[in-house]
């Protein structure tokens, strides 16, 4: 089991297309996150152009407490998941890792190798503030 305290934001994938998605979309959606979701967790637009998931790593015995870290962690995952990630590409869909975040109140620091994971993947990196 992963915890993941607030300092570390609120992961979620993000599935951008020109056209309402399809059901191969949904499949390809459904490969990447492998049971850690499921289909009630997913939120679309009201044209159904876009959804969004929860982005849950799988990692037994991790405490994420960094927004840095949060990062590495789903980068990891995404690169586990090439293969899908490159589907999901295929389909002409763009995917985006977006961090909720209360602020940015600590230093964020990235490993350039995790930033050229996400950009190898062709996964852009979003942080959105925390509505109160």
């Amino acid at each position: 089991m992963v915890t993941i305290t607030p300092s570390a934001g609120i992961a979620k994938l993000l599935l951008i297309s020109d056209f309402p998605i399809d059901d191969e979309q949904l499949r390809a959606i459904r490969r990447l996150y492998e049971g850690g979701t499921s289909d009630a967790d997913l939120e679309f637009s009201a044209n159904r152009k876009c959804c969004q998931w929860p982005c849950r790593v799988p990692y037994k015995g991790v405490e994420i407490t960094s927004l840095g870290g949060h990062i590495f962690f789903c980068s990891g995952y995404l690169s586990q998941r090439r293969a899908v990630v490159q589907r999901i590409h295929d389909l002409g869909c763009n995917l985006e890792l977006c961090l909720y975040v209360d602020g940015l109140t600590e230093y964020l620091g990235l490993a350039s190798g995790t930033m050229q994971q996400l950009a190898d993947l062709q996964v852009q990196l979003s942080f959105t503030p925390i509505q109160q």
